[in-house]
């Protein structure tokens, strides 16, 4: 259902395929359908992998062989073993996804971390949470030889002064706007909570809902979605306005029981938010 209404929305592309979730991974026909689903509407088709497994691995190798006969797919990647095996695909497009780009602004305890200590110490923690994994230069080597010519990033408030710095290494961005992951559990607690036993026969309850989880003591509210811990950030519109003049910058919205979005028309409308 989600598929078909990101489809028919004004959006430029879509997204299919589990960031976080192993056992969300599509069989091949399905993966057929999504693809075919997404293209025949005009839009560009990205296919989503969360980190993975041995058993994963081997599921994944069916869908690039399908992919590899298709025109124009980009792949993001969240495991290292993802990212070897797609040497093996020149015709598909590596993509660096959240969980291999390293980011500690994810915290959600920075604001609460900078307002301590004085201004000698602000200015350095500033410096520690605005870094990335992509600062080091033999990782951007590392990347840049593995194929990677794109990147997904957060919207953080300490981290958006390295969007231009990633910029100028030569990679494309692609913002995440809403929902940043604080924390990737293997094994799902939201599955757990309402007893959820075999990850095998896992009915996908973060389809449906997600849990609120609030911590008193630094003032912060996270979410509990899946495997996943999220915390929700602001998108103030004039910034976007500006990035999105950038050919080499694209905006990343997720459909799912936080943000709201379950139709066209409230992707539409959403996007329509972001620029009036």
């Amino acid at each position: 259902m989600l598929l078909g209404e990101a489809a028919e929305s004004h959006c430029s592309g879509v997204r299919f395929g589990p960031e976080f979730c192993e056992s969300k991974l599509p069989t091949v026909d399905i993966l057929k359908t999504a693809y075919e689903t997404i293209t025949s509407q005009g839009k560009t088709f990205t296919y989503v992998t969360p980190r993975l497994s041995n058993r994963g691995i081997e599921q994944l190798k069916t869908h690039l062989v399908l992919l590899n006969e298709r025109e124009n797919v980009t792949v993001v990647v969240n495991d290292f073993g993802t990212l070897k095996i797609l040497r093996d695909y020149p015709d598909l497009h590596p993509h660096l996804g959240r969980q291999l780009l390293r980011v500690p602004a994810r915290t959600p305890w920075v604001e609460t971390i900078m307002k301590d200590g004085d201004r000698f110490e602000r200015k350095q923690l500033r410096s520690v949470f605005s870094s990335t994994s992509l600062d080091y230069p033999l990782t951007m080597e590392f990347f840049q030889r593995s194929g990677v010519k794109s990147v997904d990033v957060d919207w953080l408030y300490h981290f958006r002064s390295q969007f231009n710095s990633i910029l100028e290494l030569g990679f494309a961005l692609a913002i995440h706007l809403n929902l940043v992951p604080v924390t990737v559990t293997r094994k799902c607690h939201e599955a757990r909570f309402v007893g959820e036993i075999d990850p095998e026969r896992c009915s996908m309850p973060c389809l449906k809902k997600a849990f609120l989880l609030k911590n008193e003591m630094f003032n912060v509210e996270m979410f509990l979605l899946g495997n996943v811990v999220f915390r929700i950030v602001e998108t103030p519109k004039e910034q976007i306005k500006k990035l999105g003049e950038s050919p080499m910058v694209d905006f990343v919205i997720d459909m799912n029981p936080l943000t709201g979005l379950d139709s066209r028309q409230k992707v539409d409308d959403f996007m329509r938010s972001l620029t009036s």
